[in-house]
């Protein structure tokens, strides 16, 4: 081989070798620079999911937080229901019905009760009566809010205790006599604040409902 064909191939090869190790350079930067921009969308993908993890839970906090203030809304109604509105209406609905149903009891507003009319009035109306004021003084907090309520509770409370004082005295006047009759305006009241009420629970549970159902998909 001439001194010149030797050249040439010595030349030949330092460039295939210069070829090999660009190629091998490039692929190496290829491979560095993936790997480099992998990772960085692998911390952002992760940034994303925490991010929307703790939405997620943030998200879920607060419906169960809104559950947890139904759960309050519906306890206090039916706690106004089962303690106040339902035995109330159940005292005032005893006493409506003694007077129209027994016979006796008076001849008129005006009129004393006859024998049969002050056993009723001593064995049923009185003690019944009682239990309906007992329950309004301890319960009154539950209806403070219902306006329409509080006048004709309080003209009830009034009437029973001059109701009371009147029969424990012997006297020969009715309550009405000394300006203090039965509010006829109280079970009106009473039904519909108690019928309001039951609306109101009701609306609530359904809501409750609605939202018990998103917090478990």
């Amino acid at each position: 081989m001439s001194g010149t064909a030797l050249t040439r191939t010595m030349e030949y090869q330092e460039k295939l070798q210069l070829l090999f190790w660009d190629k091998g350079a490039l692929t190496l930067v290829g491979i560095v620079l993936a790997a480099v921009i992998t990772y960085f969308f692998n911390i952002r993908a992760k940034r994303e999911e925490r991010a929307a993890s703790a939405l997620q839970e943030h998200m879920q906090r607060r419906r169960e937080f809104a559950l947890r203030i139904l759960d309050g809304e519906i306890a206090l109604l039916e706690q106004k229901l089962e303690i106040f509105l339902w035995p109330l209406s159940l005292f005032l609905g005893i006493d409506s019905a003694v007077w129209q149903k027994i016979p006796g009891l008076v001849e008129d507003t005006a009129t004393l009760p006859t024998k049969t009319g002050k056993l009723v009035e001593t064995q049923l109306l009185l003690p019944n009566h009682f239990r309906a004021v007992e329950l309004i003084e301890r319960n009154f907090h539950l209806v403070a809010e219902e306006n329409d309520l509080l006048n004709p509770m309080i003209d009830y409370v009034q009437h029973v205790a001059i109701y009371r004082a009147l029969r424990e005295s012997k006297s020969g006047v009715n309550p009405v006599d000394v300006g203090a009759p039965f509010p006829e305006e109280l079970p009106m009241h009473l039904q519909r604040i108690l019928e309001r009420t039951m609306a109101e629970l009701s609306a609530l549970k359904s809501r409750r409902a609605e939202q018990a159902n998103v917090l478990t998909r």
